[in-house]
């Protein structure tokens, strides 16, 4: 009897789910997020009942600090109930499935190695553009954490002794400042249009961004710089952000130039990073 791999990624908004073949995602949806961890369980246990569909294990992408040894999650998000307690004992037993979980930036880098943008690359950066900046890191083919498992949280540096990267340098917080409104796709449009303060916000975000990029290039050498979220696909952002780059490389007289690409997996690069994660972890306990 065939059996499938539920994969699941949490948001602070909704909870995005599909089975994943090892190539393919299928059977794909979502809920809103739940309030606390027993309908989050009880959540999953319906979608379970619903998908009517054997499962062999469920692969987690979640925000936060992963100690993928120990199951825990560590640090704060949008979604506190997660953090901080035995999730992937309490999820198998809840489940009787084994469980794996991922940081959500980590995901992205895994996906994209594993099919995507840097299929088959040894040495990436992945920044993830949304409500924060979210990053990883990929060192010999594989994902780099760090002694404690904080590696690639490229939104925690400082652009100066006022500014964290974050704040400062997130689409979301960009048109927050301009106008109240989260949606930066707007304020790019108004930008584009002429809109002298819209174009100054964008400018500066992309300034600071490509400035970011030539020092993680510069530090690390780093061949590959991958851009995901939900401004990787959009043509004119990814121009700006590849001009400037370029230009602060040029300052630098560096020898050589990045790539900078745009992630190919896109909105779910996470499900498909979880479901890999899960594939490797069932492999290595055979």
């Amino acid at each position: 009897m065939t059996e499938y791999l539920l994969v699941c990624d949490v948001g602070g908004t909704s909870v995005k789910y599909g089975i994943f073949d090892g190539q393919v995602l299928s059977h794909q949806g979502k809920f809103l997020t739940p309030a606390t961890w027993e309908e989050f369980q009880s959540e999953l246990a319906k979608l379970r009942q619903q998908l009517d569909l054997p499962i062999k294990g469920i692969g987690f992408s979640v925000p936060g600090t992963v100690l993928p040894d120990k199951g825990l999650i560590e640090g704060i998000s949008a979604v506190p109930y997660i953090h901080h307690r035995p999730f992937v004992q309490e999820m198998s037993q809840a489940f009787q499935v084994p469980v794996t979980i991922e940081n959500d930036a980590n995901c992205a880098a895994v996906a994209e190695v594993h099919s995507g943008a840097a299929q088959g690359a040894q040495v990436v950066a992945l920044l993830v553009l949304g409500s924060g900046i979210g990053g990883a890191l990929v060192l010999n083919g594989q994902l780099y954490r760090g002694p404690g498992g904080f590696a690639g949280e490229f939104g925690y540096g400082m652009v100066d002794f006022n500014r964290r990267v974050s704040p400062t340098m997130s689409p979301v917080n960009v048109a927050r400042r301009y106008n109240g409104s989260s949606d930066f796709k707007a304020l790019l449009e108004l930008a584009t249009q002429g809109y002298p303060e819209a174009k100054e916000a964008v400018n500066q975000m992309v300034d600071d961004l490509a400035l970011l990029i030539h020092n993680l290039y510069v530090f690390m050498d780093l061949p590959l710089i991958l851009i995901g979220g939900a401004l990787s696909g959009n043509q004119d952002f990814s121009r700006l952000l590849e001009e400037r780059v370029k230009t602060f490389l040029e300052a630098s007289e560096v020898p050589h130039y990045p790539q900078v690409r745009s992630c190919a997996h896109q909105a779910d690069a996470n499900l498909i990073g979880a479901g890999v994660t899960w594939l490797a972890a069932a492999e290595l306990s055979d």
